[in-house]
């Protein structure tokens, strides 16, 4: 079993979606003030305002 996707939870989606693209070369799947996508070539990588799970 591999990990293929991971939530993070930020209090900025934009600005921490636009920071981890320009860093690492991510690409950007979704940009909306409370949940951003990147893939990273092999994880997907969401950011979201609340957790997903609580």
């Amino acid at each position: 079993m591999a990990v293929q996707a991971i939530d993070l939870q930020v209090d900025d989606v934009s600005a921490a979606t636009q920071m981890l693209s320009a860093a690492y070369g991510w690409r950007v799947l979704s940009d909306d003030p409370n949940f951003g996508e990147l893939d990273t070539g092999g994880l997907r990588v969401m950011l979201s305002r609340d957790a997903m799970v609580p």
